[in-house]
């Protein structure tokens, strides 16, 4: 995860209520980068951390895909949904992003980055750069989309 998203995170954290429930999809902290968790910004909510393979910053070790069709069926849907710079080595972008917008409140906020101008990088491997029409197109267009960077 880059500085710039962490920083985000926690500037959306701060505007949201305390006692919330939030699901990190692609939660797995690469080694390194502890420092940048984005958990530590969320300490009264009900946090769950989804990814492919277990290790640090991850709670549940499932395709987050069949994770949030699980959750939607059982009638629960989350407050905060985080997809942090993990898009990118999704092979199908759109599924997780549809899927994941059932398991979220209809108030619910829904944070997706992802880099673009960014070197080719592995975890487990890297496929997409989306550009921000791209981002509505899979959000939806009434989506509030944003460019930082270059």
């Amino acid at each position: 995860m880059r500085k710039q998203v962490n920083e985000i995170v926690k500037i959306v954290a701060e505007s949201l209520p305390k006692e919330i429930k939030v699901l990190e999809i692609g939660s797995l902290i690469v080694e390194g980068q502890e420092h940048l968790s984005v958990r530590k910004y969320f300490p009264e909510a009900e946090y769950i951390g989804v990814d492919m393979q277990q290790g640090n910053g991850v709670d549940v070790v499932e395709d987050c895909v069949d994770y949030c069709y699980r959750y939607y069926q059982s009638g629960e849907e989350f407050d905060l949904i985080l997809c942090l710079d993990m898009l990118e080595h999704t092979k199908e972008p759109y599924v997780i992003i549809d899927m994941v917008k059932y398991a979220l409140k209809p108030d619910g906020v829904l944070l997706v980055t992802s880099v673009f101008n960014f070197h080719i990088h592995e975890y487990p491997n890297d496929y997409w750069r989306f550009t921000p029409e791209c981002f509505k197109m899979l959000l939806g267009y009434n989506s509030r989309v944003y460019k930082i960077g270059s």
